[in-house]
């Protein structure tokens, strides 16, 4: 019997692809998926270097060679890459790609962006989208309406 289970289409959008710590997560995760529910793949904006990009398939890391700052032509080539995957969801995780991600989406106007944001913020850790226990306890009731305000927003 066919499986039910609809597959999402999710792709993660980093700055690079390199041997350190958030984006070897970011591989840990993708290789962790149920590929029978979810096709996830990950663009770097930068590149790849000296990962082991093998243990998911090469197939499923996308390479948009940047190197210089913020640029149309790569908010261009997110944008097709979002129509010609079908992309679902983008997850962006940085500052480092949240304005290409943001704007490729808006463009596309197919998928969803989700932001897994962890950065300094006068001197203080913040974390935004519901890092923390009260972070997702406010996002839970922002979403719901229980509370004002646009989710991830820090008070």
């Amino acid at each position: 019997m066919p499986d039910s289970r609809a597959t999402i289409r999710l792709a993660h959008l980093i700055h690079g692809l390199f041997p350190s710590g958030k984006e070897l997560s970011v591989l840990k995760q993708v290789e962790a998926l149920d590929p029978g529910r979810v096709d996830g793949r990950i663009i770097a904006i930068k590149g790849v270097y000296a990962v082991d990009i093998e243990r998911i398939g090469t197939e499923r890391v996308i390479s948009l060679d940047h190197t210089d700052g913020f640029s149309p032509a790569v908010v261009a080539r997110l944008t097709a890459l979002l129509r010609d995957h079908r992309i679902d969801i983008l997850h962006t995780h940085s500052w480092n790609t949240l304005v290409e991600g943001v704007l490729a989406r808006l463009l596309e106007r197919g998928s969803r962006h989700l932001l897994a944001l962890r950065d300094e913020v006068r001197g203080a850790q913040a974390e935004i989208n519901g890092g923390s226990a009260a972070g997702q306890g406010k996002l839970r009731r922002q979403l719901r309406g229980d509370q004002p305000g646009a989710p991830g927003e820090i008070a």
